[in-house]
């Protein structure tokens, strides 16, 4: 397999002098395409950061990220968003839904703004597999904590990226709406090769991983 995502020498750091955090140190990390790769560690290790890093949207203090051989922080922030909507798509843990729009709408999104044609068969199939077809109409405040973290896994994977960055995706859910989501996951890894780069505390999670790599103190164990 080839590499999609690789991170070389990664730090990064908040606040300066006697307040400076360091968060990421001089972290490295190679992924492969169609790897479904999880983090794990403690609560303040890093691994949002890192997660943010590798999507696109928090600049690290050096070191540098490629996605698919090109590099993020090198080209220029239009080239770095281009790429970003070619080829990733992040689950964010406050799950950034629109509240003025029903979950149809929020879903398709990504893909409206971008002008895409709208794949209505794994629309179709993914609002039932994540049992969310008889809420499509409705807003996100009538949604419950584990719908709305569904809507939002749903507009991601509906958009087919080759790389989705997920922020403990089975966070707030129960065991069984928990389990629909991992088959969610590899069913889409194994359909389209999608390649999964996800931070959990989950274990069962974990171990849909073909890789479980562990952080403490901004890098690995």
């Amino acid at each position: 397999m080839s590499h999609i995502l690789k991170a070389t020498n990664v730090y990064k750091s908040f606040g300066s002098g006697k307040y400076q955090i360091e968060i990421l140190k001089n972290i490295s990390l190679t992924v492969s395409r169609g790897e479904i790769v999880t983090l794990m560690g403690k609560s303040g290790c890093g691994k949002t950061t890192l997660l943010h890093i590798l999507g696109g949207i928090l600049e690290p203090d050096s070191g540098s990220v490629a996605i698919d051989g090109q590099e993020l922080y090198s080209c220029s922030e239009r080239e770095r968003t281009i790429l970003r909507r070619q080829k990733i798509s992040i689950i964010f843990q406050d799950l950034n839904l629109v509240d003025s729009m029903t979950v149809l709408e929020n879903i398709r999104l990504p893909m409206d703004i971008r002008n895409e044609r709208i794949d209505s068969e794994l629309e179709s199939y993914l609002l039932e597999k994540l049992d969310l077809k008889g809420r499509v109409k409705h807003y996100p405040y009538a949604l419950s904590g584990g719908e709305r973290q569904r809507c939002a896994i749903i507009r991601s994977l509906l958009q087919k990226p080759a790389i989705i960055l997920a922020d403990e995706p089975t966070g707030s859910l129960d065991e069984i709406s928990g389990q629909t989501v991992l088959d969610a996951i590899i069913s889409a890894n194994r359909e389209f090769e999608q390649t999964f780069v996800i931070v959990t505390h989950d274990k069962d999670v974990a171990t849909k991983g073909l890789r479980t790599l562990r952080m403490r103190d901004g890098n690995w164990r």
